[in-house]
């Protein structure tokens, strides 16, 4: 199982660095590469806390699966 632990510190650094690389390039139209670094860096950080996290998800399946015998059954519910 994953350690959600691991992963708190990106939950608060994430959003920020997200909406201060929105602000410096479309509010003060900096466009310089340690903004763009930075943008990416974000993704990066993002996609490294979710991957971990689909797979875990993928692997035992979701919440609908374990509540519905059949597509049907989801359907009519």
């Amino acid at each position: 199982m994953v350690s959600i632990e691991k992963w708190q510190y990106v939950a608060y650094i994430s959003p920020i660095l997200f909406f201060l690389n929105l602000l410096l390039v479309y509010v003060f139209e900096i466009r310089i590469v340690p903004v763009y670094f930075f943008f990416t860096l974000n993704l990066v950080i993002a996609y490294a806390h979710l991957k971990p996290l689909l797979k875990e998800s993928l692997k035992y399946g979701t919440h609908l699966s374990k509540r519905c015998n059949s597509t049907n059954d989801c359907l009519r519910r």
